[in-house]
């Protein structure tokens, strides 16, 4: 069964190289956590600021707060968006192209990393263009017939992913510097269909079982938010990994 070959070779591709996966990793997510900290900082500051407001008005008033707040906010998601596509570039990297960590700081490939983000940023356009339509459609069969509307959704989500899925090899090639059309990708994963759908199957039961098993271990005192945290991570790295291996498979021709 080629999707359970897939799904399993994405979990060794992570476990396997766990040491190098920690240096990939690691400083990002750290910087990540001080920019989301000092933001939090930052908003509390402001929060005193605008508390004072009865005994002091603040130049600006509290629309120049809640302004500079909205710009601070998308700001730093666009910092955080950056920070997070870097150690999934150099993760694609490093099992694609043996791109060796050297230290415990990946090696930052900006333009890689703004390919990246345009790729996806098409893939989203793409997806949204097909949805719009199965919208309107579903909210006249929803009116119509309740039942007839749920199973019409479920299966365009399942059509949905698959598209997706099959396009995704955009990314990792983006990542690699080797720039693929969505109609190569198209074409490179024909007749994969099947495979790609039961892929999502088994990744939905794993992430079903997955966000079972951390929330119950969110009540267990201080270890259980690090807990939650390392599981949000894997559960990251595993979708990153089975994007890897649909290009190394189904473009590079690689073995799984």
């Amino acid at each position: 069964m080629k999707a359970w070959t897939i799904f399993t070779h994405s979990l060794r591709m992570i476990f396997g190289n766990l040491s190098q996966l920690m240096k990939i990793t690691l400083v990002p997510a750290l910087i990540g956590f001080a920019f989301m900290v000092g933001w939090m900082v930052i908003l509390t500051i402001f929060a005193n600021q605008f508390s004072v407001l009865e005994s002091g008005p603040i130049e600006g008033g509290p629309g120049a707060i809640s302004g500079s707040t909205l710009l601070g906010t998308f700001l730093l998601l666009l910092i955080l968006i950056m920070i997070g596509l870097w150690p999934v570039v150099a993760w694609h990297r490093f099992i694609l192209l043996a791109e060796y960590p050297t230290g415990w700081i990946p090696t930052l490939r900006f333009d890689r990393i703004l390919s990246y983000a345009g790729h996806a940023i098409l893939l989203g356009l793409v997806a949204l263009v097909l949805v719009l339509p199965v919208g309107m459609i579903m909210g006249v069969t929803e009116t119509a017939a309740p039942v007839a509307g749920t199973i019409f959704l479920v299966l365009v989500v399942l059509a949905l992913n698959v598209i997706v899925l099959r396009l995704s090899p955009i990314l990792p090639a983006a990542a690699i510097g080797k720039p693929l059309r969505m109609k190569e990708a198209w074409e490179a994963t024909k007749g994969a269909n099947g495979t790609i759908l039961l892929l999502l199957v088994i990744l939905s039961v794993f992430q079903f079982i997955l966000q079972f098993a951390l929330g119950l271990v969110m009540v267990i005192p201080l270890i259980g938010p690090l807990i939650m945290l390392v599981g949000v991570l894997i559960s990251a790295l595993i979708n990153v990994s089975i994007l890897t291996t649909l290009y190394g498979h189904f473009v590079e021709g690689r073995d799984l």
